[in-house]
């Protein structure tokens, strides 16, 4: 759905016991592409979040935009090799008030970076990915 959208890269993941899972990517480019960036997500093997901007997302519900990548210490380093990110957003999918995975996208395709307005956008779609009966504070 968010290559469509006009985003180059998507990746979804499960979070459990305080640990990133990545489970699945899509590229516009290269289905090959997409399979190096799980296998990258997933070095070491189901890294704690903790340690990664992500825990923000999972702390806070909430969606993160991150700049300046290239020099954060806590960006997942194995994803930004295979990656080259050079902006984000990663938002949380919330399941009975708790963040039960994350949806990373990179590259709006008509600016190139991701801003504020890629943040919201992608804070309303992880909101309408809740199931209704989830208790979804978002």
């Amino acid at each position: 759905m968010t290559v469509e959208l006009g985003y180059d890269r998507a990746l979804l993941s499960w979070v459990r016991h305080g640990r990133w899972i990545p489970c699945a990517a899509r590229t516009r480019s290269d289905p090959g592409e997409a399979v190096a960036i799980v296998a990258a997500g997933r070095t070491p093997a189901y890294r704690r979040i903790h340690d990664l901007l992500e825990d923000e997302v999972v702390r806070t519900c909430s969606t993160i935009l991150v700049r300046d990548v290239q020099s954060n210490p806590r960006v997942h380093a194995q994803l930004l090799a295979a990656t080259r990110w050079r902006s984000y957003v990663a938002a949380p999918l919330v399941l009975r008030d708790q963040v039960v995975g994350l949806l990373h996208v990179d590259r709006n395709t008509e600016t190139g970076v991701m801003d504020e307005f890629d943040r919201d956008l992608f804070t309303l779609l992880a909101a309408g990915l809740a199931p209704p009966w989830s208790g979804s504070r978002r």
